[in-house]
């Protein structure tokens, strides 16, 4: 694995045991390199506000804009993967992993998904049956 960004530290947050404490460790600033790609860029098309939502829920960041990248903003697969369930379920629009890989950046997977057909989950859903709790499994 390669690092997406570096950064020095004085000192590394360390518990009483000795342990690195992650939780306090600070997270890389990011965005400069977003701003100043803002200022130079032409306007962004507009994104629809739901997956604007969703994007800043899983990537833990509220400053968003059209230009960001998923991946330079610190997705992975498996957040991508959660991204595409809630896309699919939360807005309705049939999309797949490849959709984003190609257009990893806000503004084109919105034009993807606004022009993605209705999402039709052919599965039934999985219901708890509390009167068969203690049945073993066949």
């Amino acid at each position: 694995m390669v690092p997406q960004t570096i950064m020095a530290l004085d000192a590394m947050p360390l518990s009483p045991t000795g342990k690195v404490m992650r939780q306090q460790l600070p997270r890389p600033e990011q965005g400069g390199e977003r701003r100043a790609r803002r200022q130079s860029g032409t306007a962004a098309p507009p994104v629809a506000q739901d997956l604007l939502q969703i994007w800043q829920e899983l990537l833990g960041i509220g400053d968003l804009h059209a230009d960001d990248s998923f991946f330079d903003l610190g997705g992975d697969s498996l957040i991508a993967v959660r991204l595409i369930e809630r896309v699919r379920h939360g807005l309705n629009a049939h999309v797949s992993l490849s959709d984003l890989f190609d257009a990893p950046r806000l503004g084109d997977f919105a034009e993807r998904v606004a022009r993605a057909a209705p999402y039709e989950d052919k599965l039934p859903p999985l219901l708890p049956a509390p009167e068969q709790r203690h049945t073993p499994s066949p």
